[in-house]
């Protein structure tokens, strides 16, 4: 059989089309060229996956809902709203809406409302209250925690902070809640610093407490330290109970006195008179004289008068 050679000039071939313009076509005098646009437009749903030089694209659960303009990566069964809201790992988180407000492996929080520039770090049941500001929460997963002030950090774990390596420094005040103590293992030092106790003075152990300035207490007065009263005082009074003073007594057989253990010392000025001893001495007598607020006594040391224990 005979056979007619058609040139490719003569070939009528049909019209391509694209309503997506996802693809261009160029009839040339041997065929057609198709190319794929490099600015693609409108959805692009991949049902198998997708990689970029053999490695998968960063996807997420099919559980998690997100609305234009957040993103939600890692995780399951979030939902996110508002604008620009971001969550990063993290799972059962339903209400991060508001602006800007970004979750990293938290679960069950809640944003607020009308929040922004907020952020969680971890934590389980964290939240804000509403329409706060550029807050943070790092919290644990064993319990909840609220924070209800614009430009805070919240810090909350069941087991504690610790710092180690490095110094921890305060640029501004350190306060401690009327209902939890400040321990120091160590010693305490306030370097060219106004140290202020306000609480009950009497719990203050100043044993390794180092303050280069001054001491206030809550009575607005000055504590003196040992050194200070020696060198600027002369004298200081401390008091020393002997808790063998009235055995002492009562082992000398001339003294019959059974009502010896009322022993009269000085306690907290305040609370009871701070009493002081003095001996004066004379030519060919001597005294002891027993001051206080509301009691001056003096006893006279003459022949036996007196015992020396």
């Amino acid at each position: 059989m005979a056979f007619t050679k058609i040139q490719p000039q003569q070939l009528q071939l049909p019209t391509f089309t694209s309503p997506s313009g996802d693809f261009s076509f160029t009839d040339l005098s041997t065929g057609v060229q198709i190319n794929l646009d490099r600015e693609l437009g409108g959805l692009v749903n991949f049902t198998h996956g997708a990689t970029v030089k053999t490695r998968p694209i960063i996807t997420t659960a099919s559980t998690n809902s997100i609305a234009d303009d957040c993103f939600i990566l890692g995780g399951s069964d979030n939902e996110v709203t508002g604008i620009n809201n971001v969550i990063i790992n993290g799972s059962s988180n339903t209400n991060v809406s508001g602006n800007f407000n970004t979750l990293l492996n938290g679960t069950q929080v809640n944003f607020g409302a009308s929040g922004q520039q907020n952020t969680i770090l971890a934590g389980r049941l964290a939240s804000f209250a509403d329409q706060t500001t550029g807050a943070v929460i790092l919290a644990d997963h064993e319990g909840s925690t609220t924070n209800s002030t614009n430009h805070s950090l919240l810090v909350s774990f069941n087991s504690g902070v610790n710092f180690e390596a490095g110094d921890v420094n305060f640029n501004s005040h350190l306060k401690v809640d009327s209902s939890h103590s400040g321990i120091f293992s160590g010693n305490c030092e306030f370097p060219d610093t106004t140290v202020n106790f306000t609480g009950n003075s009497s719990q203050v152990n100043t044993r390794n407490l180092s303050v280069e300035n001054s001491l206030i207490l809550s009575d607005s007065s000055e504590a003196a330290s040992q050194t200070y009263v020696d060198e600027r005082v002369g004298f200081s009074l401390t008091e020393s109970v002997d808790n063998n003073l009235t055995d002492k007594l009562e082992s000398y057989s001339d003294i019959t006195v059974n009502n010896l253990e009322n022993v009269l010392t000085g306690v907290t000025a305040g609370v009871s008179d701070v009493f002081t001893g003095h001996v004066l001495t004379g030519t060919s007598v001597a005294y002891f004289v027993l001051q206080g607020s509301n009691f001056t006594g003096a006893l006279q040391f003459t022949g036996d008068m007196y015992r020396a224990i």
